[in-house]
């Protein structure tokens, strides 16, 4: 915990504002997409929130994340309430990829970790005429996710079930689908983030935009995301310390932020 702390003073005292930006595509996030603003969808997401909250319900799940290391797991009970505190996104947060997918305009979008809906949520709905595909490990976690998005009226979106690399090498026609938006938040090994990235870089659109999740969650996760920014076709990284965002294949310099946020 020190560690990380230290890790996190490091991060604020060298990142920067749009001040110490030059690169136009960065300057032209910090200016138009990272700044706070309201997000027309944390009604719904609190609503969904309070909804869930309001009971004592639980929920088996069959966890592939972390803690998952290649074989069959036990199913466990979980309360609803212990999901949402450790995994569903944040209002601060979910506003800023909302706002990355209304700035971009992606015409096709992959989550890997639907959990309960609330990322898949705020990205879904400000593309809504989009593709729109998330993946989800358990089982329990991608009908209720499903469920409430299609009461939110994001109807284009497809809930796919299953271990991520079981769903992305053999449920998923990469003929007709070539990602410009991307969400990994649903393994947090360092490895099987890696693996992801390899496996989804070629299949991704040039300048497709990768968001990772958690980039300091643990020592591997940090190792990873300073892995995969030193890639050759890595154009732009910008650390905000909860969140990586990539760009690839842009036809520009290579360059690496912190930034504020």
């Amino acid at each position: 915990m020190i560690a990380k702390s230290i890790q996190f003073l490091k991060h604020q005292l060298q990142a920067k504002t749009r001040h110490g930006v030059h690169s136009p595509f960065v300057y032209q996030f910090v200016t138009e997409v990272l700044p706070s603003r309201p997000c027309p969808v944390d009604a719904v997401s609190k609503s969904y929130r309070e909804k869930l909250l309001s009971g004592n319900q639980t929920i088996e799940i069959q966890d592939f994340g972390a803690g998952y290391a290649g074989k069959p797991q036990a199913l466990i009970q979980k309360p609803i309430a212990e999901v949402i505190r450790s995994s569903a996104r944040r209002p601060k947060e979910g506003g800023l990829l909302h706002r990355i997918c209304k700035y971009y305009q992606p015409l096709s979008c992959l989550e890997l970790g639907t959990n309960l809906g609330f990322s898949t949520l705020y990205q879904a709905s400000a593309v809504p005429e989009s593709r729109f595909v998330t993946i989800e490990g358990a089982q329990s976690l991608a009908r209720m996710a499903a469920d409430q998005l299609r009461q939110a009226g994001c109807h284009r979106v497809e809930v796919m079930q299953g271990e991520f690399m079981e769903v992305l090498g053999k449920q998923i026609d990469w003929e007709g689908f070539r990602p410009q938006h991307v969400l990994l938040d649903g393994n947090h090994r360092e490895q099987a983030t890696l693996d992801y990235f390899e496996f989804l870089l070629p299949r991704l659109a040039d300048g497709a935009i990768i968001i990772l999740d958690d980039i300091y969650w643990s020592v591997g996760m940090t190792r990873a995301w300073n892995a995969i920014i030193q890639h050759p076709e890595v154009s732009v990284s910008m650390d905000l310390w909860h969140l990586g965002i990539l760009a690839v294949r842009r036809p520009q310099a290579k360059e690496h932020f912190r930034l504020r946020f």
